[in-house]
C-alpha cells in the first residue's frame, strides 16, 4: 500500500484493523512530524525509515509555541544515535566531485565521497565540467561575493536583492554570448520575493526557459547548472 502520510493518519483505523504490517516504509522521513512518525509506526512490525536528517525539516509557521516546534517541527531523526540500524549512503555521483567535498564536509562529517571509479568515459568526465560563459569549465563550484551598499537592516525576506540578480544576469549573458542553450538550469533562492524578482529580471532579458525555485520546491530536483540566490543573507529565516 502506498500512500501520503497526512491519507495514512486520516484513514489510521482501517490500517490498524487489517492488522500489523511486515514492513513500514516512512520516505523522506526527514520532512515527517515526530507526531506523525509516532503515531504511524504503531501500524508496523518492523520500520524503515528512508531520508536525510540534512535536508529540509517539517514546515511550520515561525511563531508557534515550543510544545507545537516539538511535536511539529522535528523529524524522527532527531533520535538517529537511538535507533538500532543506520545505514548511510557514502558514495555519490549525482553532483561533481568539488560540490560533493564541501556537502560532505559541512554536513556529513567526510564521510559522503564521490566514487571516482565513474569517471571511466570521456562523456561521463564531461557531465561535471562544464563551461558556462564567463565560467571556466575546470570550475565545478564558484562563489561570488555581492556587496550591498544597505542590505535591509529590518531582516525583512519580502524586499528582494537587487545586486543579486544583476549578479546573475551578467553571467547568463555571458553565456548567451556564445549562443549556447541556458536550458536545465535552476535559480533557487530561500525567498518567494527574491525568486519573483529574479524571474521577471530574467524573463524581460529573454530568459524564459530558466526554472526559479525556492529551496523547498527544489527538493528531488536536478540540473546540469545550479545557482543559488540567498538573497537577504542575514535574515533569521536563512539562518
Amino acid at each position: 500500500i502506498c500512500m501520503t502520510v497526512a491519507a495514512a493518519a486520516t484513514n489510521f483505523e482501517k490500517l490498524q484493523d487489517s492488522g500489523k504490517f511486515d514492513l513500514v516504509v516512512f520516505e523522506e522521513a526527514g520532512q515527517i512530524s515526530l507526531a506523525y512518525s509516532l503515531m504511524l509506526m504503531a501500524l508496523g512490525k518492523t520500520r524503515l525509515f528512508a531520508g536525510d536528517p540534512k535536508q529540509l525539516p517539517p514546515i511550520i509557521d515561525d511563531n508557534c509555541s515550543e510544545l507545537v516546534f516539538n511535536w511539529l517541527g522535528r523529524s524522527i531523526f532527531e533520535y538517529l544515535g537511538k535507533t538500532s540500524a543506520v545505514c548511510m549512503l557514502e558514495e555519490q555521483t549525482r553532483m561533481a566531485p568539488s560540490i560533493c567535498e564541501l556537502v560532505s564536509n559541512i554536513f556529513y562529517d567526510g564521510k559522503l565521497k564521490f566514487d571516482q571509479s565513474y569517471l571511466t568515459t570521456r562523456e561521463r568526465i564531461t557531465q561535471y565540467y562544464i563551461p558556462f560563459g564567463e565560467i571556466r569549465e575546470n570550475i565545478q563550484l564558484k562563489i561570488e561575493n555581492i556587496f550591498t551598499h544597505d542590505l535591509n537592516s529590518q531582516n525583512n525576506p519580502a524586499l528582494p536583492r537587487k545586486e543579486s540578480a544583476d549578479a546573475l544576469i551578467r553571467i547568463l549573458e555571458s553565456k548567451v554570448s556564445e549562443r549556447e542553450s541556458t536550458n536545465n538550469i535552476f535559480v533557487i533562492s530561500p525567498f518567494n520575493a527574491q525568486i519573483d524578482y529574479l524571474r521577471k529580471r530574467l524573463n524581460e532579458r529573454g530568459f524564459f526557459d530558466i526554472q526559479f525555485l525556492t529551496v523547498h520546491s527544489s527538493q528531488g530536483g536536478e540540473a546540469d547548472v545550479v545557482f543559488f540566490d540567498a538573497g537577504n543573507g542575514v535574515s533569521q529565516f536563512l539562518q
